[in-house]
């Protein structure tokens, strides 16, 4: 019961989720030259069974360059309701002797300019990891890893103007590694009187329980 209230909540609460269950969902895999620059696309390839319940995108090493996943974001979109929130998702790659490029990379509108954002993230391994980057400035370095800090004026911008987001998928020194992705998702923090359903129902999951030991 405890379970089947988070799950409604996440509903309620609002997220932009990319599941994989049955293709690509508009994903493509991009070579990019400095996290700046957006360089060539080329295709994911769809796999049933993954760690979900459908399926998951994969993609061998296209080139020297960095790969990464990218989204089907229009330009300009607005993504400010997950600000304060969580981005998850689930990885794995076969080979991990990459460390240089590993990050989710956002671009949008700060102060009128096309500015990336870019936050660190664990190198995955050959198991599937999941992994939860929260949606506020102290995340998030300007053009690079070891970027200026981001303001929170210029992570709102970025966020209420977001033109880019991707997520890197090199992570093998050399044309080599296969990395797969799954069940990514932005989520917006939960409403206060979400928090209150949430309470209510995890009392009455308790009560139910109790009562259901009692007559056992």
């Amino acid at each position: 019961m405890a379970a089947c209230a988070l799950g409604w909540i996440a509903v309620t609460a609002g997220a932009q989720t990319w599941t994989f269950d049955s293709d690509q969902q508009g994903w493509i895999a991009r070579d990019i030259v400095g996290y700046s620059e957006v360089g060539a696309a080329s295709e994911l390839s769809w796999n049933s069974a993954g760690p979900g319940l459908g399926g998951y995108v994969s993609k061998f090493d296209p080139s020297m360059n960095t790969f990464c996943f990218a989204a089907p974001i229009v330009a300009n979109s607005d993504y400010s309701a997950f600000v304060g929130g969580t981005l998850t998702f689930s990885m794995t790659s076969d080979f991990s002797d990459w460390t240089a490029d590993n990050g989710v990379i956002l671009r949008g509108l700060d102060a009128g300019n096309l500015t990336t954002i870019v936050s660190a993230i664990p190198v995955p391994g050959l198991s599937w990891s999941d992994y939860v980057v929260n949606l506020n400035a102290s995340s998030f370095r300007v053009g690079s890893q070891g970027g200026a800090m981001v303001s929170d004026t210029a992570f709102n911008s970025i966020m209420g103007s977001l033109s880019t987001f991707m997520i890197s998928g090199e992570y093998g020194n050399g044309v080599k590694e296969t990395t797969r992705l799954d069940s990514v998702s932005f989520n917006a923090i939960p409403e206060p009187s979400t928090y209150a359903a949430l309470l209510g129902s995890a009392a009455l999951a308790l009560v139910a329980v109790r009562r259901y030991r009692r007559r056992g």
